[in-house]
């Protein structure tokens, strides 16, 4: 044959016939590309969107400025710790901890994420859905076993009797909600 430094020239692609030549006025003018007169403002400078293009926009967004994707913080909450108290249960935001009754409890990320979302709608139904959704993501339905599962778990750790709660209770047919303490 031939040793491995000899290149076999290789025999022409049925698609070679069809392919868009790529040069500007000349074919020994090399990396010159077509361009507009006057391209859209997302389009880089020297692509062409024209028939022999080979740039092809995408349906993505244009990214945003830097700036626009932080939220703004009121001043007034600087350099202090985001936390849901309701009763004796306290869950810290930006600690990601978890207090019932002064005593940290270990809470992993997708019972945080649940405990989170009930205690920030706290007297009102979250269904299983928006539950789901938001600690799994859109587009799952196997995972409502999981989601039983964990509403368990945070009841034997915020619960005095998980199997009477009188926080996390559910809803038939609706949801759960965290129930707001009573006053007595």
């Amino acid at each position: 044959m031939g040793d491995a430094n000899t290149a076999m020239p290789r025999p022409p692609s049925p698609r070679s016939a069809e392919a868009p030549r790529l040069g500007g006025a000349g074919a020994g003018e090399p990396n010159s590309c077509p361009t507009d007169p006057d391209p859209p403002a997302h389009q880089p400078a020297g692509v062409s969107h024209g028939p022999g293009s080979l740039f092809q926009p995408g349906p993505w967004p244009v990214p945003e400025p830097e700036a626009s994707r932080y939220l703004s913080v009121d001043p007034q909450t600087l350099g202090r710790l985001r936390i849901l108290r309701i009763g004796d249960v306290e869950l810290q935001l930006d600690g990601h901890r978890l207090l019932v009754r002064g005593t940290p409890v270990h809470l992993p990320h997708k019972e945080f994420v649940i405990l989170r979302q009930l205690m920030d709608n706290a007297g009102r139904v979250v269904t299983r859905r928006e539950l789901i959704d938001n600690a799994w993501g859109p587009d799952r339905a196997d995972v409502r076993n999981y989601l039983e599962v964990h509403i368990r778990r945070l009841r034997t750790k915020i619960e005095s009797d998980a199997d009477r709660p009188t926080r996390i209770r559910t809803v038939r047919s609706a949801g759960y909600i965290f129930d707001l303490p009573q006053d007595d």
